[in-house]
């Protein structure tokens, strides 16, 4: 009884329609929360079930209903990443990345295998005791990543949390109130001698009225890295990456630029003078600050109240943009190439 059940289990559509969203989170696990990718997982299961179900009732072969199912989610997932690869690919002067071009392909694509499938007399069962493997397997790979992640994670902030100290040097001017310090950085946003150069355009205006609200302005500055985490983690923490070494390389892991980031010594600064710690959500959860004294964040209390809230998160429209919800989403872009 138990080897009957064992070949005649159908996993394999449900794990096929689950692994994609997993691997678009283990691939963004530093830039993003978990939770974001519950929607996308449930979303995914249910569209599977919905095809497979549909199907069922037309075909009435479980296991040749699962195959035509999965064919259907390996198209559905794969059409984004395929249009955006064959967009420069030319065959006698005409694009095949093209919508026009990979909707028939996918269509006759779908026909042709799903004809095949049904026409085929030959026992499934034997392929879907191997797809059910397969998938378990192919599932292996974004679950380690994801747990190796935030395990990494764990220590890397567990050990700054113990190694943060404040510098002692640092204090507030006597006689005076403490000023008020914002530190606002527009990521790519050139300095002005760069934009007057490259762009044609001047904003020498704007410049001059935030220096006259009190704002520094660092004239023809350059950064030693570049990217982001790295410069944060080196000015959140006045050092540089080079772990003494004077070398122009980065030797610290990413796990532990984000903990010198969500903890640093900067922070403990700030918190050792007395002041209060106002952070804003920018995006990537890396960039935060640890235990601020306010954080705001509107999109996280809209999804706090309602979480089925109909705006879509950026990770649903990273997935989206890879999937054929992609021909619905570029619509606009067709009808006006302009």
């Amino acid at each position: 009884m138990i080897r009957k059940l064992k070949n005649s289990l159908i996993l394999f559509p449900f794990i096929f329609s689950v692994y994609p969203v997993l691997a678009l989170i283990a691939h963004n696990a530093a830039e993003m929360d978990l939770s974001q990718g519950i929607r996308a997982l449930l979303a995914s299961l249910v569209l599977t079930l919905l095809v497979y179900t549909v199907l069922l009732i037309l075909i009435r072969r479980p296991i040749k209903t699962a195959l035509i199912t999965s064919l259907f989610m390996l198209l559905f997932y794969s059409y984004g990443h395929v249009n955006f690869l064959s967009r420069t690919w030319m065959i006698f002067g005409f694009s095949i990345g093209r919508h026009r071009s990979l909707i028939p392909l996918y269509i006759i694509s779908f026909v042709l295998v799903a004809w095949l499938i049904l026409r085929s007399d030959r026992d499934l069962t034997p392929l879907t005791r191997f797809l059910n493997a397969f998938g378990i397997v192919l599932l292996i790979f974004p679950i380690y990543q994801l747990a190796a992640y935030q395990v990494n994670a764990y220590y890397a902030e567990n050990e700054r949390a113990e190694g943060v100290i404040s510098n002692a040097n640092v204090s507030l001017p006597e006689n005076r109130a403490a000023p008020d310090i914002y530190y606002i950085l527009v990521d790519g946003y050139p300095r002005s001698d760069f934009i007057n150069q490259y762009f044609a355009s001047d904003n020498t205006e704007f410049l001059e009225s935030l220096e006259s609200r009190g704002f520094y302005i660092a004239q023809c500055s350059q950064s030693n890295y570049t990217d982001t985490r790295f410069s944060m983690a080196s000015t959140f923490n006045m050092v540089y990456l080079d772990d003494g070494t004077q070398l122009s390389k980065v030797v610290h892991p990413g796990s532990t630029l984000d903990s010198m980031i969500h903890s640093s010594t900067v922070q403990k600064n700030f918190t050792d003078l007395g002041y209060s710690i106002v952070t804003f959500e920018s995006g990537y959860k890396w960039l935060r600050w640890e235990n601020p004294d306010l954080h705001l964040d509107p999109a996280l209390e809209r999804s706090k109240r309602k979480f089925m809230n109909i705006g879509i998160n950026d990770y649903e429209k990273l997935l989206l943009d890879t999937t054929a919800a992609k021909i619905i989403i570029d619509i606009p872009f067709v009808l006006n190439p302009e």
